[in-house]
């Protein structure tokens, strides 16, 4: 038998686009990133609430309590009182 019956190909350079799940998270990362940039005080709260398509709420901090919401809110630690 011979000891390359069943040979390897170098797909590098058969010119496919060589997909790799590191690129998917890489993006992910960089777009959490910008996100929390975003709402660490660099932008306005005012901006960033005008612009959101919804508020996630996952800190206890009592200025959430007075602010009003267009957007749905998903508070994960209840600090926003029913209204």
């Amino acid at each position: 038998m011979a000891d390359n019956q069943f040979p390897l190909r170098d797909r590098s350079e058969e010119g496919e686009p060589q997909v790799h799940p590191a690129i998917d998270i890489q993006y992910l990362l960089r777009a959490e990133k910008r996100l929390f940039h975003a709402i660490s005080g660099r932008t306005p709260l005012a901006e960033v609430l005008d612009q959101a398509d919804l508020i996630l709420v996952g800190t206890p901090h009592d200025c959430y309590k007075e602010l009003t919401f267009k957007q749905p809110v998903i508070d994960v630690t209840n600090t926003i009182r029913k209204r």
